[in-house]
């Protein structure tokens, strides 16, 4: 069947066309004339304005469906409505039509039903097939009145629409999923956004293909405020998601969730519940000290964190470094043991380690962690704790001190720092004026190369859904599928993420990723220069990518380095000063 037959103009046109044959040739059939009596002047006017009426709404029928104020309650009403008056028809015909019928009325129960089928492939408002098996109903039966056997005919001529239908279907999925999501990014276009990868691929399986197209659609049905045909897809993806199969069922799985809470208006209360930070059963470690160690995407950052920040500070004897994000604080591991084989002995590290998540006496424990490795390896430290939140930061909390080489850490952190887009206060760009005033050496950038920070919600989505089915692809290099402690990694860390920035809006939306080109314009107006990152640092990153999986790649452009999965950049790492 050739794909001029699933356009949707096609089909308008066809609805239109056979609603008119179908009013026209009714209103001159014999069926006519026995129920409402021959013509006369009001009889003309009144069905003329509901022919016009009929017209109108076929052909306006999709917008109709698409339209905010057609909601779940309406849909209903609708439905309710249409088999009321085919009921109310169907008994009056059968109570004042005995006679064999004319040719106008076949030629209008066969037009009708050829303007349901055009209905059915545009709309899904719960009443379109419905109407198309009641008006074959009624051709099959007219049929019958005239001569018994030709119930064969209508017969015939009914299993050949019912048939076209169902081929229309399935011609049409694979079709559709291109048009949601190129007529959708036509709208709102993203950079950031690899459009092919919504597109059916030879490589990819027909489940996987099925996945995408109703996560789009989902998502867009959710935009379009068409929560009926948003259940429908939700039902479906429930049958094809895994929390334990390939990286799509995975992210699917995930993606269903997000959307499901951005119906229930539950985003935040699933944000707050999963507790990446929490130790599990395996050694009382975290979920996402375990992410960083089978996620390549922090290796990575903070490798090049670490690479500046030792690049800066060669011949200081005084360091500090500020990390707006301490978290379990096992970036500073490697560092701690590169400055104790510096030739001519380690400096004096001071770290000061900045974390809301955690209460004082958490973050005196990571502090005592890294004294205790500073300790083991005769590196002179201070640990200073900062309980408090990066937005809520002042020069006080600092604790900076004359004399020491100062060094500040954004790892993975400053997105999650409401900007203007938010707040007036724009405590993103506030923390970096600050910082800049305290004339660092040098500060650290790593974030996701992403952009659902100001983007509208299916924009976010397919942003969304392209960076972590990369992210997810990546994670099976390092990971059995179904490892338990895989399965746990996700829910807590990623899963999170994902819901957040899904379902939420406003200030509960915590992850707000920016590209670098946004990066770079908020730290050049906040005064700083970059820095350059050696190239003998991307060598050994290179090197350390190689080792796992050949779809890594590192690539240094704009001033930043960048880390890819196949075509997708997963990581951006700068420095600045």
């Amino acid at each position: 069947m050739g794909r001029w037959v699933t356009q949707a103009q096609i089909w308008r046109f066809v609805c239109l066309t056979s609603s008119v044959i179908g009013l026209i040739c009714y209103g001159l059939s014999s069926s006519f004339i026995l129920l409402f009596g021959n013509w006369n002047l009001l009889k003309i006017l009144s069905y003329s304005v509901f022919s016009f009426a009929i017209c109108l709404a076929v052909w306006f029928a999709k917008v109709c469906q698409h339209s905010h104020s057609m909601n779940l309650i309406c849909k209903a009403h609708l439905s309710v409505m249409v088999l009321t008056v085919t009921s109310v028809y169907s008994f009056f015909y059968d109570k004042q039509v005995n006679t064999k019928p004319d040719a106008f009325s076949l030629i209008s129960c066969a037009s009708f039903a050829i303007m349901s089928l055009s209905l059915s492939t545009q709309i899904h408002l719960g009443f379109e097939v419905d109407l198309l098996y009641f008006f074959l109903g009624c051709f099959i039966l007219q049929l019958m009145k005239i001569k018994l056997l030709l119930a064969i005919v209508g017969a015939s001529f009914s299993y050949s629409l019912v048939i076209l239908r169902s081929s229309l279907k399935l011609e049409s999925s694979d079709y559709a999923l291109d048009q949601v999501v190129i007529d959708s990014l036509q709208v709102q276009p993203n950079p950031g956004t690899d459009i092919s990868l919504f597109m059916p691929h030879s490589g990819q399986s027909h489940m996987q293909t099925l996945l995408k197209y109703n996560l789009v659609a989902c998502a867009q049905a959710i935009a379009d405020s068409d929560l009926l045909a948003a259940e429908i897809f939700i039902v479906q993806l429930r049958e094809v998601v895994s929390v334990s199969g390939v990286p799509m069922q995975r992210l699917g799985a995930y993606m269903m969730e997000g959307l499901v809470a951005r119906l229930e208006n539950s985003g935040s209360k699933i944000y707050k519940a999963l507790k990446c930070y929490q130790a599990t059963k395996v050694g009382g470690i975290s979920y996402m000290h375990m992410l960083h160690q089978i996620c390549l995407n922090f290796k990575f950052g903070y490798m090049c964190a670490n690479g500046a920040i030792a690049q800066a500070m060669k011949g200081e004897d005084k360091i500090h470094i500020i990390d707006f994000q301490i978290g379990e604080g096992s970036q500073w591991l490697t560092l701690i043991q590169d400055f104790a084989a510096r030739p001519g002995g380690p400096p004096h590290i001071r770290i000061t380690g900045i974390d809301d998540s955690k209460s004082a006496d958490a973050l005196q424990m990571v502090g005592n962690k890294l004294s205790k490795l500073a300790e083991d390896f005769k590196v002179p430290f201070e640990f200073h704790a900062a309980p408090v939140s990066a937005c809520d930061v002042e020069l006080e909390n600092l604790g900076v001190r004359s004399g020491e080489a100062l060094a500040v850490n954004f790892a993975f952190m400053l997105h999650h720092i409401p900007d203007e887009s938010v707040s007036t206060q724009n405590h993103r760009d506030r923390l970096l004026r600050l910082v800049k005033s305290l004339s660092p050496k040098v500060v650290t950038l790593v974030e996701q190369e992403s952009n659902t920070n100001t983007a509208p919600f299916f924009s976010r989505f397919l942003e969304t859904l392209d960076y972590y089915t990369a992210m997810f692809e990546s994670i099976d290099v390092t990971l059995p599928r179904n490892q338990k402690e895989r399965i746990s990694i996700e829910q807590h860390c990623l899963a999170r993420d994902i819901v957040n920035i899904i379902a939420c809006e406003g200030a509960e939306r915590v992850e707000r990723h920016e590209l670098f080109g946004k990066w770079r314009s908020r730290f050049s107006m906040a005064g700083f220069t970059p820095y350059p990152l050696s190239s003998l640092l991307n060598d050994d990153i290179k090197h350390l990518l190689k080792n796992y999986s050949a779809s890594y790649r590192v690539q240094e452009r704009d001033g930043a380095v960048y880390m890819d999965w196949k075509n997708r950049a997963l990581v951006a790492s700068s420095a600045w000063k």
